[in-house]
């Protein structure tokens, strides 16, 4: 039974064809590509770590100065979809 990869390989192939875009995206490919090798073997406190240092390279591609920013607006944006559907309901159950 082979063990499943954290990261498809098809997906990684296409960052790595990625054209026109501001970021250098070699290091992430090489991290994710380490991730997946790390998981294979079982070597889970490297797997931690490198999903960290993932982290810390994602937030730019979004605009972000760091990871916490970027959750920062994933939440608030997760807050505001929540409260838009609560108060729909509310209105429609007065």
């Amino acid at each position: 039974m082979s063990i499943p990869m954290l990261i498809d390989t098809a997906r990684l192939s296409e960052v790595r064809t990625l054209q026109g875009t501001r970021y250098d995206l070699t290091r992430l490919v090489q991290l994710c590509e380490g991730l997946n090798a790390c998981y294979q073997v079982g070597a889970y406190h490297a797997v931690i770590m490198l999903t960290r240092a993932i982290l810390d390279h994602i937030p730019p591609l979004f605009g972000c100065k760091s990871y916490k920013e970027e959750r920062a607006i994933s939440l608030t944006n997760i807050y505001i979809a929540r409260y838009a559907r609560w108060s729909h309901f509310r209105t429609l159950h007065r």
